[in-house]
């Protein structure tokens, strides 16, 4: 499930530039190939909507420890840690230019 969203989110600790963001609720995935191939069409879907919608900020939150897999994959599709929400890790991918920042 994703939810576009137009307003701050007052209990995660980023930073948050733009308002426009993208939350991106957690999936889980195992070791098989099977499950690796979904999870980057999933990510693969989620760039293709913020680049449709003109999101400038996609986030997810994951047990770092729990789910290594997902923060691994995550971090080769260009997703960076910024942040903690309660106990768990949050995952900004950035859609924006160089200049385009506030």
């Amino acid at each position: 499930m994703m939810q576009i969203k137009n307003d701050v989110e007052k209990d995660i600790n980023l930073i948050q530039i733009y308002l426009k963001c993208l939350k991106i609720s957690t999936f889980k995935i195992d070791k098989s190939s099977k499950s690796q191939r979904i999870s980057e069409a999933i990510i693969n879907i989620i760039f293709i909507i913020i680049q449709e919608k003109n999101i400038s900020e996609a986030y997810i939150t994951l047990y770092k420890n729990k789910q290594i897999l997902l923060h691994r994959i995550l971090e080769s599709w260009g997703f960076v840690e910024t942040g903690q929400k309660n106990q768990e890790v949050v995952m900004t991918k950035f859609n924006y230019k160089k200049n385009e920042r506030c």
